[in-house]
C-alpha cells in the first residue's frame, strides 16, 4: 500500500487554485505535486501516519530526481509536497482527539480531522472547500452498506481521475459494504483492481480500486 501511495504522490497534480508545491515559481521544488488524502474513520490515526510518511518519502524521491535537493526535514517535506490529510471521525475512540492533536504538531498542522458523523460533516466541509480534490480516498468509517454508500457519494465526485480508493473490511461477511463499492464499479466510476481477503483475522479484508470517472452515480 505504501508503494501505491508513493506512486500516486509522484503522479498527482495540484488542486484548483493552488500552486504545484506551495513554493516560489522557478525553484526545483515546484515540480513536486500536491497530494490530498481524504479519509472517513481517523480512529487512532494509524493510517494517517502511514499516508503522511509515504508522502514524505515520495517528496524526497521526486526532489532527488531534480537537482539532488532534499526537503530539509518532516515539515519542509510536507510543505514542499503540498500534502494535506483530511479525516472525518465520530471521536468516540478514547485516544482519537489526542492522537490528532499530537500528529498535527508532529506534521506541521497537515493533519486535520472534522469531528462528528461524516454524513453531516463531509458535505458541510466540502461546501466550505469547493476546490479540494482527493488523490486518495480511504473509507474506514461506518461499516454498513448505507455508510459506505454515503461516504463514496460525497468523495468520488470530489476525487481526481486516477485517485486511489481503499475500503477497509470490504469483504465477506460485510456484504453490504461490498455492494456499495460494487455499485460504483458497475457504473464505471471506480475501476476495481484487487480484493484482499484476510483469513483468521479480525479484519476480513479490503476493496481497492481507482477513480475512473469522478462524479455522482
Amino acid at each position: 500500500m505504501l508503494a501505491l501511495i508513493k506512486r500516486r504522490a509522484s503522479n498527482a497534480g495540484p488542486s484548483a487554485g493552488s500552486s504545484a508545491a506551495g513554493v516560489a515559481p522557478g525553484t526545483e521544488a515546484q515540480a513536486v505535486p500536491e497530494l490530498t488524502v481524504c479519509e472517513t474513520g481517523f480512529n487512532g490515526g494509524h493510517s494517517a501516519v502511514m499516508f503522511v510518511e509515504a508522502a514524505l518519502e515520495a517528496a524526497d524521491e521526486v526532489l532527488a530526481r531534480g537537482a539532488g535537493a532534499q526537503t530539509g526535514g518532516t515539515h519542509a517535506g510536507l510543505r514542499t509536497l503540498g500534502f494535506q490529510y483530511v479525516g472525518w471521525d465520530l471521536g468516540t475512540v478514547p485516544a482519537a482527539k489526542q492522537a490528532q492533536s499530537y500528529l498535527a504538531r508532529v506534521y506541521d498542522s497537515r493533519i486535520h480531522v472534522e469531528w462528528g458523523d461524516s454524513r453531516d460533516g463531509l458535505p458541510s466541509y466540502l461546501r466550505r472547500h469547493t476546490s479540494m480534490r482527493c488523490d486518495v480516498i480511504s473509507i474506514d468509517g461506518e461499516h454498513t452498506e448505507e455508510g459506505v454508500a454515503a461516504d463514496l457519494a460525497h468523495l468520488v465526485p470530489r476525487a481526481k481521475e486516477g485517485a486511489l480508493v481503499f475500503i477497509d473490511d470490504c469483504a465477506f461477511p460485510n456484504t453490504g459494504m461490498v455492494r456499495s463499492y460494487d455499485a460504483y464499479v458497475r457504473s464505471g466510476h471506480i475501476k476495481d483492481l484487487e480484493r484482499f481477503v484476510n483469513t483468521n483475522r479480525g479484519s476480513p479484508g479490503w476493496c481497492f480500486g481507482v477513480v475512473a470517472k469522478p462524479g455522482h452515480l
